[in-house]
Formats: C-alpha cells, structure tokens, sequence
C-alpha cells in the first residue's frame, strides 16, 4: 500500500518521540517564515496511521498560487524517517525511496513550483528525478571538529595567522547586531548582495533566532573594535554547527583576521560540536580558500521543478 501525504500545520503534527534536525523544528521554521512572508508547515508520510516520514516546507503564495520555496537565508531541507528498526538495509533503502516518491507526487499536484535545498543527509534523489522533478548537485565542506589536526589546515597562512596574533586580535563571543549590521552593509555594498528581506526584518530575524537560542555571534577585535564578525546556527540534535553569516571589514582581509578567526572559532567549538558544516563550496574563490583549510567535500541536492518541466 502506498504512503498517504498529509500537510499538516505544526499544531497538527503527530507528538514523537524523536528529535528533530534544526531545521526541521517549528519554532526555527516559523521565525524564517515570519521574515520571509511565507508559510510554514510539514508534509507528513503516513503508513496506514503511523506516520513515516517527514519533510518540513516552506511555501508562498501569491496571485493565487502556491510554490514550495527556499529562503535566501534557510540553508538546508531535512527529511526525517520512522522507520522500524532492524530493517534490512536495502528494504529499508526501498522505504525511503518510496517515501520520497510519494513527496514528489504530493508537492506536483498541490504546487506550481519546487525549489528547495536538501540536507547532505539525503543523497538517495531518485524518488524525485523519477518523478521528473530536477536534482541540481551542490556541494559544501566540512570540518570535524574533534578529530581535526591543525597542521593539516591553513597550511598557506601560517604567516597570516602569526601576523594576526602578534598585532593582538582577539576572539570573543558576544551579542552585538549594531556591530553585525555595520560589518553587512560594508559587504553588501562591495559585493553588491541583494537579500530578499529588508534590513528591519533581518534584524527582527536576528532578535528571535538569538532569543529561542538557535544563534550565537563571535567576534574579532582589533584595539578593542569589532573588524569581523561571525554568526553561527547551532543543531545539537545532529552534533553540528553552521557557518551563516560571516562579514569582515575589508581594510583587515590583508592583516590575518579571517583565518585567525577560524582558527580559533574552531578550538572554541570543538568541545561542544563534532561537525562545523561551511554551508556552501559552490563559488569557484570562496571554495579555494574553504578547501586550504582541510576540509572534507560532501554533496547535497538542490530539487526543482515546475507545472512546465514535469508534465
């Protein structure tokens, strides 16, 4: 028999026992959808009354239309399975890929357009390209943090990070948005970012991250002034720490500041995480100065589609 969808709003979802990845959870969820203008909520995989699998979604509409999105700012989509345990591997394999399958259709018929980034965690894609929806490759790096070796990163910028350390530059964590926004705006205007919010709703985004404790800010002082700072999104239910938002002042990319925050970001994290994931090796420059570090390559899909590419 084949797996029943249900969208359900987050009231509606079926109490588990079981966590869920950050970007699964209603509250993380909810506050993106807030500052996106969107709706949030969960597709939920049914076997007969026991629910499955899960796949939380974001979705706008507009002119009468529905569309499962992506926001700028929302790295990753988790699909989480319930499974019975001591499934043999390839049965349970078949599993998931049913319940992939089952998505597919469901988002199709409910939803003009699909665009949504899967975590690295699902790397079987079937049930949606034989559903003619698009896997798009995407990759990003990471770091293990308790078994990394130092000497096996930043191996071209030991001169830097000793420059860096003889000029005094110092790591502190500390909530300081006034800091963070003037720091963004030096790079937007460099590199010309647009984001899809503005800066009044990226803040209130900020405020209601760092209240429900999902972020926390570090940053890099010079002379007692704020040169770098670094927001990072925190999963303890996966072991993992996400690298989100990161500005520098750019009269300090000469002086050692970026890999000496690193540096030390990752001493200062590794007795809490496992893994510190760089969202994102997909910019040919920013991809060279992640992989000097050491850091492993993982694959992860972006999904899409719309009514014209899979009829």
């Amino acid at each position: 028999m084949p797996y029943q969808i249900r969208h359900l709003p987050w009231n509606q979802l079926p109490s588990m026992a079981m966590e869920f990845p950050l970007h699964s959870q209603p509250d993380f969820m909810n506050t993106f959808a807030k500052a996106y203008q969107l709706d949030s909520g969960c597709l939920v995989a049914y076997d007969e009354d026991e629910p499955a699998g899960f796949l939380p979604i974001f979705i706008r509409k507009k002119f009468g239309l529905s569309s499962v999105v992506n926001p700028q700012l929302y790295y990753y989509h988790h699909i989480t399975f319930k499974l019975e345990t001591g499934m043999h591997p390839n049965r349970m394999m078949q599993r998931k890929l049913d319940i992939c399958r089952e998505l597919s259709a469901f988002m199709k018929k409910n939803f003009q357009k699909i665009f949504m980034n899967l975590a690295p965690s699902v790397c079987d894609v079937r049930g949606f390209t034989w559903s003619k929806l698009q896997a798009v490759p995407l990759y990003t790096f990471l770091i293990p943090l308790k078994t990394i070796d130092p000497s096996d990163y930043f191996k071209n910028e030991r001169n830097l990070l000793n420059k860096a350390a003889r000029d005094g530059v110092r790591i502190e964590e500390g909530k300081n948005i006034a800091e963070f926004l003037r720091l963004m705006r030096m790079t937007v205007h460099r590199q010309k970012i647009m984001f899809a919010i503005s800066e009044d709703s990226h803040v209130q985004l900020l405020e209601e991250l760092f209240n429900h404790g999902f972020v926390r800010q570090f940053n890099a002082y010079i002379n007692d002034k704020i040169v770098a700072t670094f927001l990072i999104l925190m999963d303890k239910s996966l072991d993992t720490v996400y690298a989100w938002q990161h500005y520098t002042d750019p009269s300090h990319f000469s002086s050692g500041v970026s890999p000496f925050f690193m540096d030390r970001l990752f001493h200062l994290l590794k007795d809490e995480f496992s893994i510190f994931d760089y969202c994102g090796a997909n910019h040919p420059a920013i991809s060279r100065y992640k992989a000097a570090m050491g850091a492993d390559l993982h694959l992860f899909f972006r999904i899409q589609g719309n009514v014209l590419t899979w009829k």
